[in-house]
């Protein structure tokens, strides 16, 4: 029987930010986007969200309660939630109703993301243990700062991996301790869909292999004649429109545009659009009958492949609509990380993106 899950998330506030308490390892901008994607994920699942907030008494040098500090980030206030208390102390339940909460709606097992890693997220995790909940502590979702006091000094990154290093150790599991883990199993335990992503390699699971080469003049006919999508993704033929990605990029001297062949039929093209002498922006489009197939990670670790190798770039980028978390979580699987969103105009309506980044060193580290 699966476990009834809430995620929890703690003090995700200005003053975390561009307050008097500034998170600095990981990478704020990566972070919040991941607490952003937790939040999509868990309300897609259907899984209870509680939101808590850090507060203190005016005046205070921290967590004024009515200042810019205090407020809530915009990526968890422009969101909705399922239940929100305050708190003045670091664990989520001390003097707080959430015990009862998490008992009345029959919660066992708690996902934590937030600030800070070694103060709130810890103890709240160890209250939890301790109270026979099972606990997940989504580490890239969360952060520290730097310690400098008579015991010494540690910086951010010392502090945020050795108590995540504890905290896996006794007190959390390891199932779902980064992003991509909790977004895909989410989304994979939604009764309306399963989802399985697989391993990166130059062939379908029906041994049917791909090959992914630039493209040709030829290409783009038959690219043209491809099939409308279904209503349910009729969203992305903006890639395949007059003016869309092949117009825009084909005779872009910055660009490299690849398709893939399946059985001598074209399937899908990436393309990589250098940004600057280092940087290139991904995209990739699939031919209707091949969404849902399992080509898509395929296909952008082999483009991945050919970015970092043949053009020798040090970063590629890449922008994913908010409302598709199974993209968000191949994207993480490969190594990609949130460092931001954006609104675009598509098909002339506002769409909320995500946007992710993957740089050498982090390729090179992945199968």
């Amino acid at each position: 029987m699966s476990n009834r899950r809430a995620l929890i998330v703690i003090d995700v506030q200005n003053e975390y930010v561009t307050g008097n308490l500034p998170i600095e390892y990981p990478d704020i901008h990566s972070s919040l986007a991941n607490i952003g994607l937790a939040i999509d994920a868990a309300k897609e699942a259907g899984i209870p969200i509680v939101v808590v907030q850090q507060f203190a008494p005016v005046g205070s040098p921290v967590f004024a309660q009515g200042s810019h500090g205090w407020e809530l980030h915009d990526v968890v206030s422009s969101r909705t939630w399922d239940h929100y208390f305050e708190k003045k102390l670091p664990s989520a339940f001390a003097g707080t109703n959430l015990a009862e909460w998490l008992s009345e709606h029959n919660i066992d097992t708690l996902t934590v993301a937030g600030y800070m890693t070694h103060n709130c997220d810890d103890s709240t995790i160890k209250h939890a243990f301790h109270a026979g909940l099972a606990v997940e502590f989504l580490a890239d979702a969360a952060g520290s700062l730097p310690y400098l006091n008579k015991a010494g000094s540690a910086s951010a990154e010392e502090i945020h991996r050795t108590f995540s290093v504890a905290m896996q150790a006794r007190f959390c599991g390891d199932e779902h301790c980064r992003m991509d883990d909790f977004v895909v199993h989410q989304w994979s335990c939604r009764a309306r869909q399963s989802v399985s992503i697989q391993p990166a390699r130059p062939c379908r699971s029906d041994g049917q292999m791909i090959k992914l080469r630039p493209i040709e003049t030829a290409d783009i006919t038959a690219i043209l004649s491809w099939p409308p999508y279904p209503p349910e993704f009729a969203e992305l033929d903006y890639a395949l429109r007059k003016n869309g990605w092949l117009d825009e990029f084909l005779d872009n001297l910055d660009a490299r545009l690849y398709v893939a062949e399946q059985d001598g039929e074209i399937v899908a093209f990436t393309l990589l659009a250098r940004t600057s002498a280092t940087d290139a922006e991904y995209r990739i489009a699939l031919r209707a009958d091949m969404i849902g197939q399992g080509l898509g990670k395929t296909l952008t670790a082999m483009t991945l492949e050919k970015g970092f190798v043949e053009m020798q770039l040090d970063c590629i980028h890449l922008i994913v609509r908010k409302n598709n978390p199974r993209a968000i979580g191949l994207y993480q699987s490969l190594g990609f990380t949130g460092c931001g969103e954006c609104l675009l105009e598509v098909n002339g309506k506002p769409v909320n993106f995500f946007t992710m980044r993957m740089n050498r060193k982090v390729h090179m580290q992945f199968p």
